[in-house]
């Protein structure tokens, strides 16, 4: 991880836009301070007349993941405006290369390049760090287990309209990745079709999947208490796997069934 000091922040017309000068191109005139671009495009003022129109900021260049905490917008620029028609939803962890602090937050660089997000809005947060693990593990199934399109409760995987993905039980599935968000740990499904987690609620068996407390239903574990909802109980739904592949050959030691022979 680096900082770079040759960046400025353009602020008008297209505010939050991200220009790399160069320090030794700067010229006084006409009442202001004239800035070279590094890519040798030409000068920009840093102010015209009252109106600030450049202001120098640091750039912390690298590699930094982060998860969002609520559904977002994200931004053309550094900057809360110029909000993009694509977003984010809860849960989604986000790779970043660049950070920038503007505007009373922080600004990050998604590393695919398509926007911006910024760490909090009006004192609500909006991003935090996650702590990910990448690794290939099996995990089994102890009941109906729901499908998240996200790293969070919010956003169930739909495969049609009220029905949503369900992992039948005793099924054995590959992960590559987990996280932990909202109080418990999420995995993420090897052939990418979402994310499951190790607890689930016990309402979730009586909405969105239909089952009844008494069926494939773990015993209780302790109360937790999720953002804008009452506290309910969870479950345990998922119980570590040891996977083999190979060739095995087994012995039969004795008749299953009563043998019959014609």
């Amino acid at each position: 991880m680096k900082t770079s000091p040759h960046h400025e922040r353009y602020l008008f017309p297209q505010v939050g836009t991200m220009i790399e000068t160069n320090l030794d191109g700067q010229v006084t005139a006409e009442n202001t301070t004239w800035v070279q671009l590094k890519d040798g495009r030409g000068f920009i003022a840093k102010s015209m007349g009252s109106v600030v129109v450049l202001e120098r900021v640091d750039v912390v260049v690298g590699h930094f993941v982060y998860i969002t905490i609520v559904n977002v917008c994200l931004r053309e620029t550094a900057s809360y405006a110029h909000a993009r028609s694509v977003g984010l939803k809860s849960g989604s962890v986000v790779e970043a290369s660049a950070l920038v602090r503007a505007e009373g937050t922080l600004f990050v660089l998604l590393s695919n390049g398509s926007g911006w997000l910024f760490e909090s809005k009006d004192s609500a947060i909006v991003l935090e760090p996650a702590a990910i693990e990448d690794a290939v593990v099996h995990v089994r199934c102890a009941s109906g287990v729901i499908v998240r399109e996200t790293a969070s409760y919010m956003h169930p995987a739909m495969i049609s309209e009220g029905r949503c993905l369900v992992l039948k039980s005793g099924a054995i599935i590959c992960c590559d990745r987990r996280l932990s968000t909202e109080g418990t740990t999420f995995f993420r499904l090897s052939n990418g079709k979402g994310w499951v987690t190790l607890y689930q609620h016990t309402s979730e068996f009586l909405f969105l999947i239909g089952y009844s407390l008494s069926h494939q239903v773990p015993e209780s574990d302790s109360p937790l208490n999720v953002a804008g909802e009452t506290t309910c109980t969870r479950v345990r739904i998922l119980e570590p796997a040891m996977r083999e592949e190979g060739e095995f050959f087994y012995q039969v030691k004795q008749n299953q069934f009563p043998a019959v022979f014609i």
